[in-house]
């Protein structure tokens, strides 16, 4: 009776969700919509607020550190939070290992995604009995998918665990699992998850690996940035850091960090590749590039000051963030040449306008990008769906802000009351919705809202459009 029970559940697992998913939606939207922030204690305040955003439902405070991913963080209304933590009260059944949460601010709800597709693989074909650490989750625009990075095989044909984190997708909607290679494993990581949903609703998933056997020649296993069709039951995979005559040969360089904009045409990323682009790069510099997808990839170099052929960057340029069309990219650089007068670190803004694409100068941070045994360690930044606002991690005092391109710049890392965060943590990962509304960010701050009393670090959010 149990064996036919859990059949039949299996089977009928994606009719179920998909029908619960549909009501669930509408009526968390409304609840939203209505109630401005309803989270932790925060709840019944219809103004801005500062809250927390990795707790259980109802409000339960984790009982492990959280943490937010750099791109990815949130759909693009705010309402659905992605993050990763060690809490055991949570979800319940948990395990002692890092897992997949995504909080629905609407319903006041958490599901553990990697529960989740641990069910689907073991019920609906797959091998997965052991959960392995699951981390740098990323959710798409539309709040409908998680990627997220693993070593545990959860569906495919692979003895469990690997020792190669692979991402894996994950359907909100259906309860269906997959990943961008069904049938092998990848040789070397893939990292960097971010998620993009075309007009036509289709999911790419753009990531960076060193892998050699995702069809393209890459023997010296460099990292390269891919992006990969998630509707297709075998994903068709499209390389963007691509040699400018050659579409299927590789940057000469490692690619790094790409992330997708909202809806999928575009994809940034940094490298010191001079094979990209005509224009003769200053030596060991890194650039930031945007590949734009479409039947074919070209690629544009954007680390230059304004005018299509602007003076290219004399300084490494990281970290690059796409507005919902990937018209805007904002990006950290040391050059000093990109707009007047800025300070050897600083955020700039690139403005892709065909017509007229210009470079402006967002926030300096004189205290700059820290470097380590002659590695650059640097935070993020991320930039609305219409480009109008930078957030960021300011590292002369450890603070989150944001910046309205139209003018001025407010602390974002503060309690409802006002209350600077006494956050102590260097690595703080600020995200700002594609909305604009709603920044998240990560901190083991404990002056952020009343009664955090767990002393680990947690996801918090401020808003809506309080900066």
């Amino acid at each position: 009776m149990s064996g036919r029970f859990l059949e039949n559940t299996a089977q009928d697992l994606p009719t179920l969700v998909r029908v619960f998913r549909t009501v669930a939606w509408v009526l968390g939207a409304a609840l939203l919509a209505a109630s401005s922030c309803k989270d932790n204690l925060v709840k019944g305040n219809t103004g801005p607020a500062t809250f927390r955003a990795s707790i259980g439902t109802n409000d339960l405070q984790a009982n492990g550190a959280s943490t937010s991913p750099r791109v990815g963080a949130t759909s693009a209304d705010g309402r659905f939070v992605v993050f990763e933590s060690t809490a055991t009260n949570l979800f319940v059944p948990s395990i002692a290992a890092t897992e997949i949460f995504v909080r629905d601010r609407g319903l006041d709800v958490v599901e553990n995604i990697s529960q989740l597709a641990k069910f689907n693989a073991k019920f609906l074909g797959g091998l997965g009995a052991n959960l392995e650490i699951c981390t740098t989750p990323a959710i798409s625009p539309d709040g409908r998918y998680v990627a997220f990075v693993t070593k545990n095989v959860l569906v495919g044909t692979e003895s469990t665990p690997q020792t190669i984190q692979n991402i894996f997708f994950f359907d909100r909607h259906t309860a269906t699992l997959s990943r961008v290679l069904p049938t092998t494993w990848p040789d070397h990581d893939m990292l960097v998850p971010s998620i993009g949903i075309t007009a036509t609703g289709t999911p790419l998933l753009a990531f960076q690996s060193q892998a050699t056997n995702l069809g393209f020649s890459n023997a010296g296993a460099t990292n390269q940035v891919y992006v990969a069709d998630m509707s297709l039951a075998t994903p068709a995979i499209t390389l963007v850091s691509r040699d400018m005559t050659t579409p299927t040969t590789i940057a000469n360089d490692n690619a790094t960090i790409g992330q997708i904009s909202a809806d999928g045409t575009t994809v940034s990323f940094g490298s010191r590749a001079t094979n990209l682009t005509a224009d003769v790069l200053p030596p060991t510099t890194t650039m930031i590039f945007v590949g734009t997808i479409g039947l074919s990839v070209t690629v544009e170099l954007v680390s230059r000051a304004s005018g299509a052929t602007g003076t290219l960057a004399n300084g490494d340029s990281f970290i690059a963030a796409l507005s919902a069309d990937g018209r805007f990219v904002a990006f950290v650089t040391r050059a000093t040449n990109l707009s007047p007068s800025p300070p050897i670190f600083s955020i700039v803004v690139r403005d892709r306008n065909p017509a007229a694409p210009t470079t402006t100068f967002a926030a300096g941070d004189p205290d700059g990008v820290p470097i380590i045994f002659g590695i650059v360690i640097f935070d993020t930044v991320s930039i609305s769906g219409d480009g109008r606002f930078v957030v960021y991690h300011a590292s002369t005092d450890n603070q989150i802000y944001a910046v309205d391109m139209q003018g001025g710049r407010s602390l974002v890392s503060r309690s409802t009351a006002g209350a600077v965060s006494n956050n102590l943590v260097a690595f703080t990962t600020p995200v700002i919705s594609g909305d604009g509304r709603w920044v998240f960010w990560n901190s083991d701050a404990d002056n952020l809202v009343t009664d955090d009393t767990n002393s680990v670090q947690d996801v918090f959010g401020q808003g809506p459009g309080r900066f």
